[in-house]
């Protein structure tokens, strides 16, 4: 296959602003700990799964 005459380009990444529980579980502390501190003051999200969903609707 040839390669291309152009190198493709990307959008810029931006800051990671909605975070998966699964994913929080793989910060170090000190990260986790900015990052829960965003998603409390409304900075960030969390995005929930339907197993955290029905957790929820239990609890209530």
């Amino acid at each position: 296959m040839p390669k291309r005459k152009e190198e493709e380009k990307f959008a810029p990444l931006g800051e990671k602003e909605s975070w998966h529980a699964y994913s929080l579980q793989m910060l170090n502390a000190s990260k986790f700990t900015i990052v829960v501190g965003k998603i409390l003051k409304g900075n960030y999200s969390l995005v929930l799964t339907k197993e955290s969903d029905d957790q929820t609707q239990r609890m209530n």
